[in-house]
């Protein structure tokens, strides 16, 4: 199963974004495909290369990646005249916040799973859930789909090398 898709087209309308030390994030892409259809992707984050990119305008196809409802990342664009861009190595310090932050939540977690035990009912078992799932995402899930080799294994079987 590929976290990867493909949108081929032009950039009609970028939303606001929010400068991040390692890019930005956009709340939204409006994506007019060649197909004549419209697709509005949410929560999009950048690195800084493929940010110098972009504008409304730009055509070609454009690679993301989902981290599920945490929204999309561009990773790669190859321009309607051939031009490929490729934001490599630049999610190492992304995956390494997300791992710290995974780190903080399992400090976290046995005080605040014992708050939810004392409250008993379904606070007690949901609690204690709710924290594995996300330290499992966070330190193993997202990092493994931003990991170079299987971005770059994505782009390959998509055409991106060609």
């Amino acid at each position: 199963m590929s976290d990867v898709s493909v949108f081929s087209g032009k950039i009609e309308v970028i939303g606001p974004s929010q400068n991040k030390p390692d890019g930005s994030e956009y709340t939204y892409l409006r994506i007019a495909q060649r197909d004549g259809t419209t697709k509005l992707v949410k929560k999009v984050g950048v690195g800084q290369l493929i940010e110098s990119y972009m504008k409304p305008g730009i055509e070609g196809d454009f690679y993301f990646v989902r981290l599920g409802r945490f929204g999309f990342i561009l990773f790669a664009i190859k321009k309607a005249d051939g031009q490929k861009i490729y934001e490599e190595n630049g999610f190492s310090t992304w995956i390494s916040k997300m791992r710290w932050s995974a780190f903080v939540l399992a400090l976290l977690f046995i005080p605040l799973s014992f708050v939810g035990l004392l409250m008993g009912g379904y606070l007690g078992v949901i609690v204690p859930i709710a924290f594995i799932w996300l330290i499992w995402k966070l330190s193993v899930a997202f990092p493994g789909v931003l990991k170079e080799s299987f971005l770059k294994g994505q782009l390959n079987q998509l055409g991106f090398a060609n």
